[in-house]
């Protein structure tokens, strides 16, 4: 079946995804059982990825970056995911949430300070958007900047923030006026070791065991003006182009979700037997298994289709991208349960990818916007274009 992956892919984008496939079956499939039950993605693996070119992806090379187009960039974020969504966001982040707004609205000091060492997978960032009273509705965020002649004063509190505790620095979004609503937003790249920043670790998640996940609390963090990103109240829109290629990103897991687990799941059909033959033959779940067929193959080609708006212009198209994250992050959540279904007890077990495969497709309906927000932009684009 994987040759179907190949669709809209020219040639060289698929030698990549070969030599990307070839990666993650030869050295991280083999490992993955083992260093999710030990709780720490392996630094080899983050290093081959890194000589790879695949952690600079879509940033141009003069920034530190592998210069991908914004197609071969998902396909290589969905050949990871197969097997490892922790790795996949190590390549996915620096392109979406953590680069994006730094490439578009950054000066060149900014770029070559902060983001061309996460290009170069020499230093680790995060962005922080999400508050205790602000996740879905981000215009609603409380943090606050106070000017202060050439720098600014930063309080307040973040959580569920990725990288949190192990960043070297993270893009916050904080507000110059509460009541201005998305008006006063504006973004700052803050240092992680500024003083005035605490970080706690979130523990015990249903997915994302291995990657880094906090709090963070910003009380009196003094930011130089410098490193005030885009200009006051701009922050808004960095934070919509941040999140939108965030959602591209998480598209992009869901499929490799999808797409791992139907391997799986047609394998075990293949060589489990029952009522006397191979229960890859039984109706009902050749019915499954076509049904998990449509889904991946579905949520690649509309991923694929937002990967190509963002190819024709910068921020791409709101309406296939969030198509795109609404309809892969479901196929991931339906494939992955299905999976576990063909599976039987065995697909509880933690000695099987199944298992994993089915608590991360859940958090890809959650994260960078819930699949009810992206209802909600979909059914406002159609208004518009009515």
């Amino acid at each position: 079946m994987t040759d179907r992956a190949t669709m809209l892919l020219d040639a060289e984008q698929e030698e990549l995804r070969q030599a990307v496939r070839e990666f993650v079956e030869r050295d991280v499939a083999p490992r993955v059982v083992e260093y999710n039950r030990e709780g720490a993605l392996p630094d080899d693996l983050v290093e081959k990825a890194i000589s790879m070119g695949l952690v600079g992806g879509v940033i141009p090379e003069e920034y530190g970056g592998s210069g991908m187009d914004y197609l071969a960039w998902t396909m290589c974020v969905e050949e990871v995911a197969r097997y490892c969504t922790a790795l996949a966001a190590v390549i996915g982040y620096p392109s979406s949430l953590v680069g994006q707004g730094l490439l578009r609205w950054g000066t060149e000091e900014q770029k070559h300070r902060f983001l061309v060492p996460v290009a170069r997978g020499q230093q680790r960032a995060a962005t922080a958007i999400t508050e205790p009273d602000a996740g879905s509705d981000a215009a609603s965020l409380r943090t606050l900047a106070v000017a202060h002649g050439d720098h600014y004063v930063l309080s307040g509190q973040k959580t569920w923030i990725s990288n949190a505790n192990v960043c070297d620095w993270m893009l916050v979004f904080a507000t110059l006026d509460p009541t201005q609503g998305r008006k006063g937003i504006t973004a700052f790249v803050v240092e992680r070791d500024s003083a005035g920043i605490i970080t706690r670790p979130i523990a015990h998640k249903l997915s994302s065991r291995i990657s880094d996940t906090g709090e963070v609390f910003l009380d009196g963090v003094v930011v130089p003006a410098e490193n005030r990103l885009g200009a006051e109240g701009e922050g808004w829109q960095i934070l919509l182009a941040s999140v939108g290629a965030g959602r591209l990103h998480v598209a992009a897991r869901s499929v490799g979700i999808a797409q791992g687990s139907l391997e799986m799941a047609l394998a075990y059909a293949r060589e489990r037997h029952a009522f006397g033959r191979q229960i890859a033959s039984l109706q009902l779940v050749q019915a499954m298994l076509a049904d998990m067929a449509v889904a991946t193959e579905t949520a690649r080609l509309l991923v694929r289709r937002a990967a190509v708006e963002w190819d024709r212009s910068a921020g791409g198209d709101d309406y296939w991208t969030s198509l795109a994250k609404l309809h892969a992050a479901r196929a991931a959540m339906q494939v992955a349960h299905d999976a576990v279904q063909i599976h039987g007890a065995y697909g509880m077990s933690d000695e099987l990818h199944v298992e994993r495969q089915f608590r991360e497709a859940k958090m890809q309906e959650i994260v960078d916007g819930t699949n009810q927000i992206q209802q909600l932009i979909i059914a406002r684009r159609m208004k518009e274009m009515a």
